[in-house]
């Protein structure tokens, strides 16, 4: 992922490189970016679960690519009447 930078113009009376002033793309990571990007991520996780998990009226689980439950909600186990360390 790259980043786009502004040149700051050259002072009055000076003579910069003709480009002096543009905007260029730069390619090079920008990590704030990307840090910021897996924050988002991160709290989207965090936002899902603590939903999933407060749901009591359905039953919520998921299944791993082989078939296995991978998760197990509270309405899950009221609803199916089996714990999540029964499945």
């Amino acid at each position: 992922m790259g980043t786009l930078r502004r040149d700051p113009p050259a002072p009055r009376g000076a003579r910069g490189p003709p480009d002096a002033g543009r905007v260029r793309a730069i390619d090079s990571p920008d990590e704030s970016v990307a840090r910021s990007a897996g924050e988002t991520l991160a709290d989207m996780d965090r936002r899902f679960r603590l939903f999933v998990e407060s749901v009591r009226d359905y039953a919520i689980f998921m299944l791993d690519p082989a078939g296995r439950v991978a998760t197990w909600n509270a309405g899950a186990e009221r609803i199916k009447g089996y714990r999540a360390a029964e499945i």
